[in-house]
């Protein structure tokens, strides 16, 4: 006698899984919509950067936290108001620095009276106009006896030191020798170029070398130029007073 079978025919086992699968499903289902209802019923929050990351207690998709690492601060150049700021600000200790380095100018009037009676003796020995030697020493160094030009001229003067040595002046820093040797030349000069104190003052700027390229007249250098002119100002404005 043959045996039953106990599995059910396949049109029954095939409904059956159905079944079942819908059973399993129901409760999820079931579970999603209510999330979404209540979602409805809930007052909106402030919108933020989310992902979705599965639930561990109901395994189902939620809503987390978007995490956003934030942004290194910008490297480069600040505003233009605080570069210039920047440049403006001068370093600690540099105002001092400067201060130490500049030698105070002094007035010429106090200048001029202190060497006043050297300049008139010296001048009046060589035969030269000592309100002339007063205008080239405004012009050469504002009276300042112990001027250094980048050319390497010293003193009142400003007389080089192989014009000092042609003229038997070893200390320019002396203003007494300083104005010895820088009267001398002048006074050459002016007998070179048969008084005129323009060519004299121009020879005394540029040399006696340039001018001779130039047919002895005024070279055409705006610094000789300029200073023909300044000492001549200078020369009548003593005139004047």
């Amino acid at each position: 006698m043959s045996k039953k079978s106990t599995f059910l025919p396949e049109p029954l086992a095939w409904l059956a899984g159905l079944t079942l699968a819908g059973a399993l499903a129901l409760p999820l289902a079931l579970a999603e919509n209510s999330r979404n209802l209540a979602s409805l019923w809930l007052p909106p929050q402030a919108i933020s950067p989310a992902f979705r990351v599965p639930d561990k207690e109901t395994g189902l998709w939620a809503a987390g936290p978007l995490k956003v690492s934030p942004k290194p601060p910008a490297v480069g150049p600040g505003p233009p108001e605080a570069e210039e700021a920047a440049i403006l600000t001068p370093k600690p200790g540099l105002l001092d620095d400067l201060r130490g380095r500049v030698r105070p100018q002094v007035a010429f009037s106090s200048a001029a009276d202190e060497f006043e009676d050297l300049i008139e003796a010296t001048a009046r020995a060589h035969q030269v106009s000592p309100l002339l030697v007063k205008a080239v020493i405004q012009a050469e160094s504002r009276f300042d006896p112990t001027a250094v030009s980048h050319k390497g001229a010293v003193g009142l003067m400003q007389v080089l030191p192989s014009t000092a040595r042609a003229e038997g002046v070893h200390d320019l820093l002396d203003p007494k020798m300083n104005l010895e040797a820088g009267v001398r030349h002048l006074k050459k000069l002016l007998q070179s170029f048969n008084d005129d104190e323009k060519l004299a003052l121009a020879a005394y700027n540029c040399g006696q070398e340039a001018m001779r390229k130039f047919n002895n007249e005024v070279p055409p250098f705006p610094e000789t130029r300029n200073y023909v002119n300044r000492v001549m100002l200078y020369y009548s404005q003593h005139l004047e007073s």
